[in-house]
């Protein structure tokens, strides 16, 4: 078949599955709009008729739209008011109304995208409305219609269906975000009828019962009395613990033989406005016993001297409650011994919060390092001012081992203070709490089981602390172990950022905190790319974390500089700073940015972040990978220094990774998500031969993807690798999961910190820190037999291997170049690395990595170096790879001709594979 011939054929069935495509839709659409109307009453009543009820009775039958929701998870499992969209009807008459056959239109009001009560329902009985009554019509996402937009959207409620008839409305109602107040409505949010009539967001959702503060409403008012006796709920076992006034922190404890879920639950004080409420977390469990606290301060939400705290359970119903008026502000309430009260701590057995707690968010003092065998605690300063230590104390586990700090003792900006030995001894078994002088327990890290002379030092976010290992520059492996290679490059290092443009600065020149985690190079533009994890120390602000951010470096000389113009650069107390901070997608938040790459190498098509959690929001894990358009147009939202980037797009990564047995807990666990992304087209590997999880072969057709290849997720809780599909509605579908040798972890590999798709050679790197304390080192996995595999571990350069390397990013050999100092006859790229920690003030060091190309054919690429190659490493856009050994010299040239057919014949391929799927089932496969 000739080349015309083929092409000809290769439209010919794309036209096919297009026209495939059409007519799946189609006859989805045409499908019966199937949903649940659920009927919550006392009274059972007939079955009415399956016509429209259209008569003067019915329309006058006091019928009126209650509570709209538009939040939907479109989750399978979830129950149906939090998967389904839903109108609530109530009959506000003193008789029944049967309203079979009316209909529900949305703002469209299409024919073929309306619902009919009684025929859009998967049971048709149980359409009558008692007296008072309400009826909640489920509008299922996969079968009915229509689906109600959270940000704006109209309801209209008929007594006909079919054709929209205006002269049918009974009732209706619109919303959007100049009457809701927010951008989009989430899922604890609905659009509700107040009792004067008028509609209002309300963040209690209560389908199938009265609305807050309507005639009948349980739900208490702004003026209302709290039932002080529900401080514990029989019918969950959970219990309200304590409730730090102050602090405003509450704890929920449970008594109950089984896990709560609580996610999607609203905490609130004694108002019902959305500004009083706190939406609990996605994946937030109480265990069997256990117990949580919720820092009701990240949304906003002050507790007084004159105050209450109350608990609704998704469907509305309050669970706990407890009201108050004290004189004390930093009050803290505990309930009695048998639950049937709380009372000031004066008069109640104290109890402590048992999360450790590193460092103080109000003074940015932390434990800097604690040292079991010496009995020393050193006490260390994020801050940009001295904290005087007078009244301050420290214990051990027990009450009556105490240290008082002297009364002059200060803590320097941005320094560390020692304790000595202390007067007691610490154990394997103990814990460390620091008090400041009102008594207040600020710092507590407990640890058991480790050896007596163990030392722990605080990590870089001073978030958790690790023990303490010494990088001396020889690894030592313990037995079974990978052999690391040594450096593959010039060894000497050179710092390239400028000076003091990350962390804050104290008074004594010291760094108090750096955040620069992953990298990726972008060949057409020459521009490194970062992610910070936490801006808020390079913008002086010290104690609580914030948002992370995308930093944009370009060459300067033999530096690096912060991209001027469209507000990625700025300056700050007269240092040159950088980076556009980053919040989720509905604006709000602050992303803990760990790992950043490109799709085609190119930021057109979006930069695609890897994020641990909302820094906001730090206890609670949200591991995730998000989407920026570098391109948009933004400014300083809150006048920090820092303009403001919204994510276009999240995918949140934690359902998939609990179907693949990976669960992350509130706490700790929070900060071991995504350290590091890369994306890799479907091209390279469907042509390679790459299998999903249960072993079959990857066929992307089977999969919702937008992005024509799997974006890979190093996370840090277990050094896995995962492959996923995304999709921009939202859908996250694991591929593979690519485990980290127990080899490797005893050669010292902390595990992946950065992903680099290096295509010219066909490889995954993956950078690890110093976490094990025996040096940085560079992972290199390669595809074989359908799955990626460590194939090989190399060590860095010594200034290189002793820091806490998060990021690296690497050049293409088109900058491939005889190098001073270098092998003769070798040629050398330059390589990128990121110190999470501001080493001697520096985070960005530029190395040079030996080439995979002669000097020869190093030459040829290295003389159109002003002009690289867009595909050359990082990600490709077609999947091809340059490999060129020492072996073959290819030019680049001869590279090209043989890319091209490659890609000719992968998507050749994928077409044939794709008319072979439809050919079979005749309509378009649907997709899991």
């Amino acid at each position: 078949m000739n080349t015309h011939d083929r092409h000809a054929e290769r439209e010919s069935q794309t036209a096919y599955i297009r026209r495939a495509r059409r007519a799946g839709r189609t006859a989805r659409a045409m499908a019966m709009m199937l949903t649940t109307v659920a009927i919550l009453s006392a009274t059972a009543y007939g079955v009415g008729t399956a016509h429209a009820a259209s008569d003067a009775v019915a329309r006058s039958g006091g019928i009126e739209i209650n509570e709209v929701f538009a939040g939907n998870t479109k989750k399978a499992g979830d129950p149906d008011a939090k998967r389904c969209d839903w109108v609530e009807l109530r009959n506000t008459s003193a008789t029944a109304v049967d309203v079979t056959g009316w209909g529900i239109y949305d703002s469209g009001k299409k024919a073929k995208k309306h619902y009919t009560i009684g025929v859009s329902n998967v049971v048709t009985s149980d359409t009558v409305i008692p007296a008072g009554g309400y009826l909640v019509a489920y509008i299922d996402p996969d079968t009915a219609e229509p689906g109600l937009g959270a940000d704006e959207d109209s309801v209209y409620l008929a007594t006909s269906s079919g054709e929209f008839v205006q002269a049918d409305v009974i009732d209706s109602t619109q919303w959007s975000a100049d009457s809701t107040g927010v951008s989009a409505m989430s899922g604890t949010q609905s659009w509700a009828r107040k009792a004067d009539g008028t509609f209002a967001l309300s963040s209690v959702v209560t389908p199938g019962a009265a609305n807050p503060g309507e005639n009948g409403s349980s739900s208490p008012g702004d003026d209302d009395a709290v039932d002080n006796t529900t401080v514990s709920d029989a019918v969950t076992g959970l219990f309200l613990k304590t409730i730090d006034v102050g602090g405003d922190v509450v704890t929920i404890a449970s008594q109950a033989t089984k896990d709560i879920d609580v996610s999607g639950w609203v905490i609130r004080d004694n108002k019902d406005s959305a500004d009083h409420s706190y939406t609990i977390p996605d994946n937030s469990i109480i265990s069997a016993g256990g117990e949580a606290s919720f820092d009701l301060s990240v949304p906003g939400i002050g507790l007084g001297k004159d105050d209450a705290v109350r608990l609704f359970d998704r469907q509305g119903r309050q669970v706990l409650g407890f009201g108050w008026t004290t004189t004390n502000g930093n009050a803290i309430l505990t309930i009695s011994a048998d639950h049937t009260g709380m009372a000031e701590q004066d008069d109640a057995e104290v109890v402590e919060p048992k999360d450790n707690i590193i460092k103080d968010a109000d003074t940015a003092v932390f434990l800097k390092s604690i040292d079991v065998g010496a009995d020393t605690v050193i006490l260390g300063s994020k801050a940009k001012t001295d904290i005087a230590l007078d009244g301050w104390t420290l214990r051990d586990s027990d009450d009556s081992h105490s240290y008082a700090f002297a009364k002059d003792a200060v803590l320097k900006a941005g320094s560390q203070l020692s304790t000595g030995t202390l007067p007691f001894g610490l154990g394997k078994n103990d814990k460390v709490r620091v008090y400041n002088a009102a008594g207040k327990l600020i710092l507590q890290f407990a640890w058991s089981g480790d050896d007596g002379s163990v030392v722990y030092t605080a990590n870089t976010d001073a978030d958790g602390m690790d023990v303490k290992g010494d990088f001396d520059g020889t690894p030592v492996p313990s037995a079974d172990a990978m052999t690391v290679e040594s450096w593959k490059g010039l060894s000497a290092v050179t710092a390239v950022d400028q000076a003091n443009s990350f962390g804050a600065v104290s008074s004594d020149g010291e760094h108090t905190d750096g955040n620069l985690s992953g990298l990726v190079y972008e060949n057409a533009t020459r521009t490194l790319w970062g992610a910070d994890n936490d801006l808020n120390p390079t913008l002086g602000i010290t104690g609580p974390k914030g948002a992370g951010s995308i930093n944009a470096f370009v060459t300067e000389g033999d530096t690096l500089k912060q991209r001027s113009g469209n507000g990625w650069s700025f300056t700050l107390d007269g240092l040159a700073k950088g980076g556009k901070q980053l919040h989720f997608k509905d604006g709000t938040g602050g992303v803990d940015s760990e790992g950043i790459t490109l799709m085609n190498n190119d930021t057109a098509s979006g930069i695609f972040i890897g994020a641990e959690r909302d820094n906001e929001n730090k206890k609670v894990p949200r591991p995730s990978i998000l989407k920026y358009d570098a391109n948009s147009t933004t400014t300083d939202t809150n006048g920090d220094g820092a303009q403001d980037l919204t994510a276009t797009q999240e995918w949140n990564l934690t359902e998939a990774l609990s179907g693949a047995g990976l669960h992350f807990a509130d706490g700790d666990d929070a900060n071991l998500g995504v350290e590091g992304v890369a994306y890799i087209p479907d091209t390279y590997l469907t042509a390679h031969g790459f299998t999903t999880i249960d072993g079959q072969t990857y066929r992307p057709a089977d999969y919702k993807n937008s992005y024509a290849g799997l974006f890979l997720a190093a996370i840090e809780k277990n050094g896995h690798i995962y492959a996923f599909a995304l999709s921009d509605d939202d859908t996250v579908s694991l591929v593979q999961d690519i485990d980290l040798p127990q080899t490797a972890t005893n050669a010292g590999y902390s595990g992946p910190r950065d992903l680099i798709w290096d295509a010219e050679h066909q490889q995954l790197l993956a950078q690890g820190d110093n976490d094990s304390g025996t040096g940085a080192k560079i992972g290199t996995y390669t595809l074989s037999q359908g799955r990626f595999a460590l194939s090989s571990l190399m060590a860095t350069p010594q200034e290189v291997a002793g820091q806490n390397t998060e990021g690296f990013a690497i050049t293409p050999d088109s900058q491939c170049a005889v190098m001073q100092g270098g092998e003769s006859g070798s040629l050398y790229k330059p390589v990128y690395w990121s110190d999470d920690g501001v080493s001697n003030g520096h985070s960005v060091r530029k190395g040079y990595m030996l080439c995979n190309t002669s000097a020869s054919a190093g030459r040829q690429t290295a003389a159109s170096s002003a002009d690289p190659s867009p595909h050359g490493s990082g990600t490709s856009a077609t999947g091809t790879q340059a490999h060129a050994s020492r072996r073959l010299a290819t030019t680049g040239t001869e590279l090209g001709g043989v890319a091209a057919l490659a890609v000719l014949l992968a998507s050749s391929g994928t077409v044939m594979g794709a008319f072979r799927v439809f050919a079979r089932f005749k309509v378009g496969r649907r997709r899991r």
